[in-house]
């Protein structure tokens, strides 16, 4: 065997030796795992931007809002509420009158009671972009106080509301935020001494004036 031969046999055999050691296997079923796992990544960003685009929190990073406003007329008030939940989802309102005496000051607190009979109450489902179509109710005497409530109980949402808000491991009493509401709140929930949920208040003060006046909920 000539010299140029044997240079060019010899690496040509150990490039076939090392190929052989290193022999790589094709597995078609680790290939389609790889591909659904990159599907559920895939699925999970296109979830988020959703959430994003609407004003939803991610699933299991939800701080649930309520809040909106009350525009003040003359008797009338017309009311828009705007939260974080998910569409399907329902709030309810409740109007409710304080008691003449009530001290001014634990009034713009709200830690005066009103008076435990609402005068009116609505529902409403929020659609998309967490907004909840407006409600109107009536002063029957515009000279005096009152609260305005909006209510969300997780509790009685349907299964798949529910399914929404919580991580598989989470329950409803674990809900960032969830608070305990007492039964001079709640009620509208006849039959319970408390229940637990999300409340936020407006108060409303005599409007004397002729011109519309706009009120910011307040979370509790």
């Amino acid at each position: 065997m000539s010299g140029k031969k044997a240079m060019f046999f010899v690496p040509l055999v150990l490039s076939l030796l090392i190929l052989t050691g290193c022999r790589i296997v094709f597995d078609p079923t680790a290939q389609k795992e790889e591909q659904i796992e990159t599907q559920k990544d895939h699925r999970k960003v296109v979830k988020v931007q959703e959430q994003e685009e609407v004003g939803e929190a991610p699933k299991g990073e939800r701080k649930i809002t309520l809040g909106g406003r009350a525009e003040l007329e003359g008797n009338s008030i017309v009311v828009t509420g705007q939260t974080n939940l998910p569409a399907g989802a329902v709030v309810r309102y409740e109007l409710k009158q304080y008691y003449p005496d009530a001290d001014l000051e634990e009034f713009e607190q709200y830690k005066a009671e009103p008076k435990a009979k609402e005068i009116e109450r609505d529902a409403r489902e929020i659609g998309t972009g967490g907004t909840a179509r407006a409600a109107v109710f009536e002063l029957p005497e515009p000279d005096q106080r009152y609260r305005l409530d909006m209510y969300y109980i997780p509790y009685d949402a349907s299964p798949e509301i529910q399914e929404l808000l919580l991580d598989d491991e989470e329950s409803i009493d674990e809900l960032e935020g969830i608070k305990t509401i007492e039964y001079q709140e709640a009620a509208v929930w006849d039959g319970r001494s408390e229940i637990k949920g999300y409340i936020a208040h407006i108060n409303i003060l005599p409007n004397e004036g002729t011109e519309k006046v706009t009120l910011e909920f307040e979370q509790m």
